[in-house]
């Protein structure tokens, strides 16, 4: 008997940590579709930082957008140059410092992301793809 009871609390164990993931990916879900659904252009890419606290996410509208994970958003990083397209965005492992680069061939950094954000350091690339 003593076998079996610790099986089945094994077994509710794995079901509650089921639940709590599907309950996470829920939420994630709901967040990059009002993420995708709020955007005024093609959402290209989505990231999230380390500390699963904020959402970077990069668009046709050449701007990077970052979110809370509830969904609020807390800046609009513009893109260096305009037009084209800001293609792909990063936090760095620390979560404070945020890299996106589009079309433009800009690598550009950001280092605190609030209603006034911007950039810290931009980097242009040549043809050949140097820094």
């Amino acid at each position: 008997m003593g076998q079996e009871q610790e099986q089945l609390e094994v077994q509710r164990s794995l079901d509650l940590e089921k639940a709590e993931a599907a309950k996470r990916t829920t939420r994630l879900q709901r967040i990059l579709l009002g993420i995708t659904s709020g955007a005024l252009a093609i959402v290209w890419q989505v990231a999230t930082d380390p500390m699963n606290q904020r959402i970077v996410s990069t668009s046709l509208d050449n701007t990077a957008k970052v979110w809370t994970m509830d969904g609020e958003l807390l800046s609009t990083l513009p893109a260096a140059t305009s037009g084209g397209s800001l293609w792909s965005g990063t936090f760095n492992p620390r979560g404070d410092t945020i890299a996106i680069g589009g079309d433009d061939r800009m690598v550009q950094l950001a280092t605190r992301w609030h209603a006034n954000c911007q950039l810290a350091r931009a980097y242009q690339a040549d043809r050949t793809g140097e820094i």
